[in-house]
């Protein structure tokens, strides 16, 4: 059975500025970041009264008591909202911070039912006849991270830009309400999985870091190791005159090691040139390789251990 708030859920959009990239460094960091703020909210209640919410601005009155009273908040990607919310709505503009289970995932129901992760590409599927304001995503992506120059656009040097913005973002809580209504709900088993879920992301992964640390001394310490063996079995050396170098320096130079392989009897189209993984399993099974040769392609395998990468 549906839960009977389902139908006064409130749904929410943010859009937000960082220093950090949000795909390379995650929601959870994103959010908890210092520079991270909000340059606008949306908001649409079902009865389908609609709000914009700039900063300096207080939180609206409707949506603060909706979200003090544990009504409902859906989102598309509802965890984003979430971590806004919970690292940056509250500390910094003095918003209320809702509990884990007052969201609804929007895009979580669309992956049950099949449906594509992406809101433009879940609006096409469902057949909306609008898809996502593609003008609009490119200002977002310029607003939303540091320009090249270091400053800043501002609604006051950019109004266009901010403008264009603020209907991206009320366009996507118009999108994720809409489908809301052509999908299914979760059922109560598979709503306490997406609570189950959150909780486990926001604790994450214990590390023990002096032991990584640790780790990675040796790794260095064994790959500089490799580099002086590599340097000793190909006589590497630089003409004081020409500057030019014979041998190998490193197991990472991969230029020099191909070089090295082909003066001393290979073709030039036996050796891969990126010398990887399956390049180095084609040297090492043949039979024709020297002592000399065949040392330096396992020193190069020993070296290139995607493990020891793995630790930073």
């Amino acid at each position: 059975m549906m839960d009977r708030r389902e139908a006064e859920a409130v749904s929410i959009d943010c859009e937000t500025f960082s220093l950090l990239d949000l795909k390379k460094v995650g929601a959870h960091r994103y959010a908890e970041h210092s520079s991270t703020e909000v340059l606008v909210l949306c908001y649409r209640f079902p009865d389908g009264e609609r709000g914009k919410w700039l900063p300096g601005e207080r939180c609206p009155s409707r949506l603060r008591r909706h979200i003090e009273s544990g009504g409902l908040i859906r989102a598309w990607n509802a965890q984003f909202e979430r971590l806004i919310l919970q690292y940056v709505m509250g500390p910094k503009y003095g918003w209320p911070v809702p509990k884990l289970r007052q969201y609804r995932c929007t895009m979580v129901r669309a992956y049950v039912m099949g449906l594509p992760g992406k809101l433009d590409l879940a609006s096409y599927a469902v057949g909306l006849p609008e898809g996502k304001d593609k003008g609009g995503s490119k200002i977002m992506l310029e607003l939303c991270k540091p320009r090249k120059s270091g400053r800043r656009w501002t609604r006051e040097n950019a109004p266009y830009k901010f403008q264009r913005l603020d209907e991206y973002c009320a366009q996507d809580v118009d999108r994720e309400f809409e489908i809301n209504e052509l999908i299914l709900h979760l059922r109560p088993e598979d709503q306490e999985l997406y609570f189950l879920d959150q909780e486990i992301n926001d604790r994450g992964v214990f590390i023990d870091m002096p032991l990584v640390k640790a780790c990675q001394g040796i790794a260095t310490a064994e790959l500089t190791r490799l580099d002086r063996e590599m340097r000793e079995v190909t006589g590497y050396r630089v003409d004081r005159v020409t500057g030019k170098t014979e041998g190998v320096e490193s197991c990472s130079a991969v230029a020099q090691i191909k070089r090295f392989l082909v003066e001393t009897g290979l073709r030039d189209f036996d050796v891969d040139d990126s010398l990887d993984k399956e390049g180095i399993e084609n040297l090492l099974v043949r039979d024709d390789l020297t002592n000399t040769q065949r040392t330096v392609v396992e020193l190069r395998k020993e070296a290139g251990k995607a493990s020891t990468a793995k630790l930073k």
